[in-house]
């Protein structure tokens, strides 16, 4: 029977190990402080996340409305063709298949397009949202002198207790060093 170990543990457990091989002899007993961050939360709790995510979702909801004009116009060709199937001459009925296949190929090209604007823009909105919470939990560690700060469900974590869980610290310096924009 073989057990696989995920490879980002085994880098995190090779940096705990290397911090004690490192560590003088005497300078052991230096207390390994260690903190846990839950980025979901912070994108969600957040007001920078939440403004992010707003935007993301007005975005694609945009999209979406495109391809659902053009869903409605194949729907209406093939009203069209149905109904008139009985008194519209073959070349006509001909025409209006082509036309709706044309739109169909067009539709399933322009979702594919809109699904990578859509996923080129949660890339983006969530690089900017990192480029905002870094900074402040670099700080955070800094200021409170954290050995690491992990992220709880990204670092291959098992347990965490959650007294480390220094999250909310993170929303409430987020939140402050980016206040709502002024309403007009």
């Amino acid at each position: 029977m073989s057990f696989k170990v995920p490879f980002r543990s085994l880098v995190v457990l090779g940096l705990v190990l290397t911090f004690f091989a490192v560590v003088p002899a005497g300078a052991q007993e230096t207390t390994l402080k260690i903190a846990i961050i839950d980025v979901q939360k912070i994108i969600t709790e957040s007001r920078t996340g939440k403004t992010a995510l707003a935007g993301l979702e007005t975005f694609s909801k945009a999209e979406q409305a495109k391809l659902q004009a053009q869903s409605e116009e194949i729907k209406q060709l093939r009203d069209r063709i149905s109904q008139g199937s009985l008194s519209l001459a073959q070349e006509a009925l001909a025409e209006l298949q082509q036309e709706m296949e044309a739109k169909t190929t067009t539709l399933r090209r322009s979702s594919e397009d809109a699904n990578q604007r859509v996923e080129k823009k949660q890339q983006d909105t969530l690089r900017g949202i990192e480029a905002k919470v870094m900074p402040v939990i670099q700080q955070v560690g800094r200021d409170e002198g954290y050995t690491m700060i992990l992220r709880k469900f990204e670092s291959g974590l098992i347990f965490a207790s959650e007294r480390i869980d220094i999250t909310a610290r993170v929303i409430e310096l987020l939140d402050a060093a980016n206040p709502p924009a002024s309403s007009p």
